[in-house]
């Protein structure tokens, strides 16, 4: 038996993703994201917590993170945030995954090794509107979106883009990011190469500005029971998803005066029983000197 574990709620899970819908406009969906071990909750618990809970997609950053998602039985839509190389294409297309793409040498890799099988690999183009870093420049996305529209050998499902200050909805880059992707959108719609999935919103975003929830959004922080740095909204109660818990190794009483810990820290200013946990610097729990 562990000295400490974490026992993950499922039921809370699925209700932080029931809380999140509620704030959506009509028709939007939810690609919930289960990446960096589902937040720490354990990554095949997360995604199937939201899978079961109606989630219309999830996504992770890493292929060994999709592997491992489908490994464990989950078929729900599964899009990888980073952007696979060439040599993964098999894989890709075994794991019926979802790729990001953003430039021409996926695009084309991608379309050949899926034709070579009789299939059609499912794609979503990354878009850099001003965060500077995954994703193709906006003045290339409209070249790039044509040509994933038109190959045999793509299935064209989305195009994204992700913003540097999502948590202020009202800075002057937020509203340049996001012009800048919608003005792209309404020329893909002009062209006849806008496709099904436009998302652009993570949790902060989908928060603070309606406008920006398009045809799905990204939740991640908010699914696990927290807000995002310097965002909250009274109105929206979130569940928490995850307790520490540990086995007591002993309990004793000590005498008034006696002290408790390094640098003395605590003093009993009376006769006091304590427990003594298997808890320290390992699990997070730092020293800090008495004052």
């Amino acid at each position: 038996m562990p000295d400490r574990w974490i026992e993950v709620n499922m039921a809370a899970l699925a209700a932080n993703l029931k809380a999140v819908r509620s704030r959506l406009n009509d028709g939007c969906r939810v690609i919930a994201v289960v990446k960096a071990n589902g937040y720490g909750h354990g990554l095949e618990v997360a995604a199937k917590a939201f899978a079961d809970a109606g989630a219309d997609h999830l996504a992770v950053t890493t292929l060994d993170e999709a592997v491992r998602v489908r490994a464990a039985g989950i078929e729900t839509p599964l899009l990888l945030f980073s952007p696979s190389l060439p040599e993964d294409a098999d894989h890709l297309l075994e794991h019926d995954l979802t790729a990001t793409v953003c430039c021409t040498d996926q695009i084309l890799a991608f379309s050949r090794a899926a034709q070579e099988r009789g299939k059609r690999m499912k794609v979503h183009l990354k878009v850099d509107t001003g965060m500077g870093r995954v994703g193709c420049l906006w003045t290339e996305a409209a070249i790039l979106a044509e040509a994933c529209h038109n190959d045999p050998g793509l299935e064209f499902e989305g195009v994204y883009t992700h913003f540097a200050t999502a948590g202020q909805p009202h800075s002057a880059l937020f509203r340049h990011q996001w012009d800048t992707f919608h003005t792209l959108l309404e020329s893909l719609d002009v062209a006849g190469h806008r496709p099904p999935l436009a998302h652009a919103a993570n949790s902060a975003a989908l928060l603070g500005d309606p406008n920006v929830h398009l045809d799905a959004v990204r939740p991640g922080t908010i699914l696990y029971g927290q807000f995002p740095p310097g965002v909250k909204i009274p109105d929206l109660k979130l569940e928490e998803t995850w307790r520490f818990c540990c086995r007591v190794l002993q309990v004793k009483d000590l005498p008034a005066g006696w002290t408790v810990g390094y640098g003395a820290e605590y003093k009993c200013d009376k006769p006091t029983r304590i427990a003594v946990l298997p808890v320290g610097y390992t699990d997070g729990l730092t020293v800090e000197p008495a004052s």
